[in-house]
């Protein structure tokens, strides 16, 4: 420590200059000085009448060191096996059933097909996003999760950051009733998730007015713009209803207020299903390039019990990351096919 204290004093004689010394853990304690004079630590050494150690030097040079996504992104998670266990729900007795009915309507009709003839026969969902037909040789799909935030989110923020995967959260303003779950999605939207409007509360839209549902919708769009200073120049933003129901008024709103409704073509029932391995096989398995993924959020709601979505995404995202380029529903966008021509534009000699 004398030998630390007599090199500070050294350095404060010395004219001031730029120093490119860097101080990494285990160097002597010529360097530690040099590195702490670096960081202004020398009248903190006064005060204290003590030499800075090297736990000093390593905060301070960590506080300073600039907090942008692509950092944070890359930085290395603890691994899987030291994160707290959660506790599994029990099976729903209704299980079997809900897991075997949702399976054979899978195979009686495509969910692509499926979500063309509603879009089709319902005006309310004509624009709606369900799947993204994507470039040639594309891996693109999206993940989406709904009901957030909620206060097991961050578990499935650190799942996403060890697959370095993003993904769109879809927020309910009511649920937002915490400084902690706030917190949860501003980390989210620093480790560069995206967001997008799921209303004020888990019901159903049905039965509301217009000026009902514009002030719902506006109330939570105050609070994704609260939350990400970019949300109001986007230039698409998406709402997805809650419980599925939207009626051609409100898609005037909607559209009135910059939102694309967005669906979904993989759903693994994870409201009625609490299967880890069910939900992770069938996600695998309905999934392709283009595809829209529905999960909920883990959650600890009474009839809403989704705890066991915290184990789904940690066994579901290294997977999905080893077949596809996992994104926001904005990256996948980003990958369309680009619309050919209309007949009616192209001539002899080609495009006019």
């Amino acid at each position: 420590m004398e030998r630390v204290r007599a090199e500070l004093e050294q350095a404060r004689e010395e004219p001031a200059a730029e120093s490119s010394t860097t101080y990494t853990s285990g160097q002597d304690a010529g360097a530690l000085a040099a590195r702490a004079r670096e960081l202004g630590l020398a009248q903190r050494a006064d005060r204290r009448k003590s030499a800075p150690s090297r736990r000093d030097v390593d905060l301070v040079a960590e506080r300073r060191r600039p907090a942008t996504v692509e950092t944070r992104v890359r930085t290395p998670c603890r691994p899987m096996s030291t994160w707290p266990q959660q506790d599994a729900s029990p099976a729903k007795w209704s299980e079997p059933i809900a897991r075997a009915l949702w399976s054979a309507g899978h195979r009686v009709s495509d969910p692509r097909q499926l979500g063309e003839r509603l879009k089709r026969r319902l005006p309310a969902f004509r624009d709606a996003l369900t799947f993204v037909d994507v470039r040639p040789g594309s891996r693109r799909i999206a993940l989406t999760i709904d009901d957030a935030p909620s206060d097991l989110l961050g578990s499935t923020l650190d799942a996403l950051l060890h697959s370095n995967m993003k993904a769109t959260f879809f927020v309910i303003a009511d649920f937002c009733s915490t400084y902690a779950r706030k917190q949860l999605l501003e980390r989210a939207v620093r480790e560069g998730h995206e967001l997008g409007n799921h209303m004020c509360d888990d019901v159903s839209c049905y039965g509301m007015s217009i000026d009902e549902f514009e002030a719902d919708l506006l109330r939570c769009d105050d609070l994704l713009n609260k939350l990400d200073k970019h949300w109001r120049t986007k230039k698409s933003r998406c709402f997805r209803p809650p419980q599925g129901y939207l009626n051609e008024d409100m898609l005037q709103v909607l559209k009135r207020l910059g939102y694309r409704v967005a669906l979904a073509d993989v759903f693994p029932l994870d409201t009625a299903v609490r299967s880890v391995e069910w939900l992770v096989e069938f996600v695998m398995a309905k999934t392709r390039p283009g595809s829209i993924i529905i999960l909920h959020a883990p959650d600890l709601r009474g009839r809403h019990d989704r705890r066991n979505n915290v184990q789904v995404f940690r066994d579901l995202c290294p997977k999905l990351a080893l077949e596809y380029e996992v994104g926001t529903l904005s990256e996948l966008v980003e990958q369309r096919r680009p619309t050919p021509p209309s007949p009616g534009l192209i001539g002899d000699w080609g495009v006019l």
